[in-house]
């Protein structure tokens, strides 16, 4: 063979080569139902490579940082870690958690969004000009996601009752109980076993009776128990009862993480 005929079996299998990556990459068919290219409005297609190992480091294997390094030195990407390996999270979280991160970029902009994988909390930041040297105008800081999830829902005045989840998987619990003529409370606390309601009303004008309440629940794993309900009425509170005419009504338990 000599040089031309090398030059023009070299220049053919280019040719070749890049009808074969645009087959692949818009996966034309030849003929009939086979032909079909990039997924679009919910139609079935092929994505190209690139996309596909995007889409595999997000649902089926996330980039494992191994190496200390500063979160914002990481490119766009979905990415696993352990706390201590990535400087610039947020500081209240716990540095021997496993966490996964994704980082998105916009013009300049850099965005994060954050997960603690065992507590299942969620943190967002976006970093709106990177380098300027005001804090407040590089980024908005993190920002914990919150959202209150409802373990128990009802009416219960004594007794014990289940949650649908333990009472300590929380930080905290929003608790909404009544009085039997529709005073509605809430109040959120710190994750704690015992804790004491406090309601009641006191009259419009100068005369009837007055109303004070307290309520204690206690809680164990997905337990909750009321220890104590009575009221106090009258036009000086000075009539204690345990009657359900008088003391409080519990309804909503909501486990919140912020």
């Amino acid at each position: 063979m000599n040089d031309t005929e090398l030059m023009k079996s070299i220049k053919k299998i280019k040719q070749d080569v890049s009808k074969l990556n645009t087959k692949i990459n818009n996966h034309l068919g030849d003929i009939g139902s086979d032909v079909h290219g990039l997924p679009a409005n919910g139609e079935p297609g092929f994505i190209p490579y690139s996309l596909y190992n995007s889409s595999n480091s997000l649902f089926t294997k996330r980039i494992n940082v191994t190496s200390e390094t500063s979160i914002d030195k990481l490119e766009p990407g979905f990415y696993s870690f352990v706390g201590n390996k990535i400087s610039g999270i947020p500081e209240t979280i716990e540095q021997a958690e496993l966490m996964t991160l994704d980082v998105a970029r916009y013009n300049d902009s850099k965005q994060y969004r954050l997960w603690e994988c065992w507590k299942n909390r969620t943190w967002t930041k976006t970093d709106h000009n990177p380098t300027a040297s005001d804090p407040e105008s590089r980024s908005t800081g993190w920002m914990q996601n919150t959202t209150g999830v409802t373990i128990w829902g009802g009416l219960l005045n004594s007794g014990s009752s289940t949650m649908t989840a333990n009472f300590d998987a929380y930080e905290r619990l929003e608790i909404i109980y009544r009085t039997p003529q529709l005073n509605r409370f809430s109040t959120v606390v710190d994750r704690t076993p015992t804790v004491s309601l406090y309601g009641g009303n006191i009259p419009d004008t100068g005369t009837g009776s007055v109303l004070n309440c307290e309520m204690g629940l206690s809680f164990s794993g997905k337990t909750v128990t009321i220890t104590k309900n009575i009221a106090a009425f009258g036009s000086g509170g000075e009539n204690v009862t345990s009657d359900p005419n008088y003391t409080m009504v519990l309804t909503r338990i909501s486990g919140r993480n912020a």
